[in-house]
């Protein structure tokens, strides 16, 4: 009798703990459900100022209307999208690195955040070296989270292109590199005070990169945009970090891609 009475004690605990850990995933999961549901709406929302969809082949093509961007909300200064992923935002540009960590492109409380430049770099993507945020988010490929795609190299090898549209410019940006790092690394310089340290910065890129790829005529006058999300492999709240970096390169191309 107390054997079978002790079995039922452990039986009990057992469904107790087991019960006690759906509801504590629950709590996390299901706000960031909610967060998730509601980044999608506001994508939603931009799409329609930026795409136009061909009815009969549904080919999709990326025609912003930045009086309408704006308007939704002045601090979007761009649109990224880089082909074979859901990267596919506006850019928008805050007076700090914080707000944007937790609000959407909309401007609206949302923890998946935005994808936005630095607040000290150039609007118009005109300094030698801009960075632009997102977040990875655990278990949903929301914001830049499918970076981390560009460290399979057969991935990287196929992807040899990314796109950035601002109200001045269009640019196919060459991918030059992924590379994985910390917060303090010398990667994330964005001051340089003359060609030789514009040189060796290009050189840097490449010694600690993971995959990367030569491109013609790469010179110290070419502005560079590194991409920078947190590595989901350390987990959420590390100092780790993966970078992809490219040249901007003016284009006059159209960008289509199926709906």
């Amino acid at each position: 009798m107390n054997k079978k009475r002790r079995k039922n004690w452990i039986y009990n605990i057992a469904i107790v703990f087991f019960l006690g850990i759906m509801v504590f995933s629950l709590w996390n999961l299901v706000p960031l459900l909610m967060q998730e549901h509601a980044d999608n709406e506001t994508q939603k929302e931009m799409e329609q100022m930026v795409e136009k969809v061909e009815e009969e082949t549904q080919i999709v093509t990326l025609d912003p209307d930045w009086e309408a961007l704006q308007a939704a909300n002045p601090q979007i200064i761009g649109w990224i999208y880089v082909p074979d992923t859901v990267i596919n935002y506006p850019i928008v540009q805050g007076s700090d690195n914080d707000y944007y960590l937790d609000h959407s492109s909309l401007g609206e409380a949302n923890t998946i955040g935005s994808i936005f430049l630095d607040a000290n770099a150039s609007a118009d993507l005109s300094d030698f070296h801009s960075i632009i945020y997102g977040h990875s988010v655990l278990n949903s490929s929301a914001m830049l989270t499918q970076v981390a795609q560009f460290a399979d190299a057969d991935f990287f090898e196929a992807h040899p292109y990314l796109y950035i549209l601002t109200p001045q410019q269009t640019y196919r940006c060459d991918i030059l590199a992924l590379t994985k790092t910390t917060s303090d690394s010398a990667l994330y310089q964005t001051w340089f005070g003359d060609d030789a340290q514009r040189e060796s910065y290009l050189q840097l890129i490449y010694s600690q990169a993971l995959h990367s790829r030569e491109v013609e005529d790469l010179q110290t006058q070419d502005s560079i945009v590194m991409l920078s999300t947190c590595d989901l492999d350390y987990g959420l709240d590390s100092e780790y970090r993966i970078l992809l970096h490219a040249r901007l390169v003016p284009w006059e191309g159209t960008i289509t891609y199926e709906q």
